[in-house]
């Protein structure tokens, strides 16, 4: 260990920032109003963009029909 040592320099660690965090609980009173909710679950794994999907089981859903072009294309 000789001069060497004074060229190196600390580097901090990187994190990952997801500015967009929307846990279960919210995405459970988002949905809320569209019948009643069973589960809700959000995997840790993520899209080819880096966003994170979820996934909502509902039960007795008044009109299948209309709650499926309602909830199309959410993001």
């Amino acid at each position: 260990m000789g001069d060497d040592d004074q060229d190196w320099q600390t580097v901090r660690r990187r994190h990952r920032q997801d500015n967009n965090r929307f846990g279960a609980k919210a995405l459970f009173n988002a949905f809320h109003y569209y019948g009643d909710i069973m589960e809700v679950v959000i995997p840790a794994k993520r899209d080819k963009g880096g966003r994170r999907f979820g996934f909502a089981r509902f039960d007795r859903v008044n009109d299948p029909r209309q709650f499926e072009y309602e909830l199309d294309n959410i993001i």
